[in-house]
């Protein structure tokens, strides 16, 4: 994946993820995405976010070598948001620099949609 074209899909992650899109930066984004994988995954099994995001991490670092180290760290933020969640239930907020308060809750439906239409709107902006 060409730099420009990993750069928009890190600015269409800030532009669809965050309520308050000029406070969100990569780390950020990565953090809530790995929140909403882990969400996703403990709910219903899915594995999708970190399949494709491994495919793009992949495919930056092929065209991309000298992000390496930028990548290592968005995983790292990644991972955080990742054991947070799954820990915890609860997702990264970027526009209040803090996780939700509130637990997501597996067996409640309105949480089980909400996280599924988390889950694609993070698929479709990887894609």
């Amino acid at each position: 994946m060409p730099l420009k074209k990993f750069l928009s899909s890190v600015m269409a992650m800030f532009f669809f993820l965050t309520a308050q899109v000029y406070s969100a930066t990569p780390a950020d984004i990565y953090k809530q995405m790995g929140g909403i994988a882990a969400l996703a995954e403990a709910c219903f099994s899915s594995e999708k976010i970190p399949t494709l995001l491994n495919v793009k991490i992949a495919e930056t670092l092929e065209q991309n070598p000298d992000l390496g180290e930028m990548m290592d760290t968005l995983i790292e933020e990644y991972n955080e948001g990742y054991y947070t969640s799954g820990a915890k239930q609860i997702i990264w907020n970027a526009s209040e620099q803090s996780y939700n308060k509130t637990p997501f809750d597996c067996e409640d439906t309105e949480d089980v949609k909400t996280i599924k239409q988390l889950e694609q709107t993070v698929l479709d902006n990887l894609k």
